[in-house]
């Protein structure tokens, strides 16, 4: 599958979960579970916002654009996505709506260890 450059490029699943990232815009989304190569929102994962205080915190959300181009950490989040194929990732970290860091639990490999 080619890298997805704009959000018209990507499957529904995809495109609700890059709403969800600009949605947050700070805190962290818990054990998003990976099917098919796709992220599963139904059920929905954990989702932790993060809050500031100040008043132009609570601004009037922006106005929802139909198509945009991707930010390469959104790419960059979908491509690992792709290649976890079943699965889940365990935290993905959210600011100003970008994913900037993603935690994913892998099996131990021994390498020159036979069994």
């Amino acid at each position: 599958m080619p890298q997805p450059t704009n959000k018209s490029d990507l499957c529904e699943p995809e495109r609700q979960l890059v709403d969800l990232l600009r949605d947050l815009d700070f805190g962290r989304i818990q054990e998003l579970q990976i099917r098919d190569d796709k992220p599963v929102l139904d059920p929905p994962p954990r989702v932790i916002a993060t809050l500031s205080m100040k008043a132009e915190s609570f601004a009037p959300e922006e106005a929802r654009l139909g198509d945009f181009a991707l930010k390469q950490p959104v790419v960059l989040l979908l491509l690992l996505i792709r290649q976890i194929g079943e699965g889940k990732i365990l935290i993905i970290e959210v600011r100003h709506g970008l994913p900037v860091s993603v935690e994913v639990e892998r099996a131990l490999v021994r390498r020159g260890v036979s069994r």
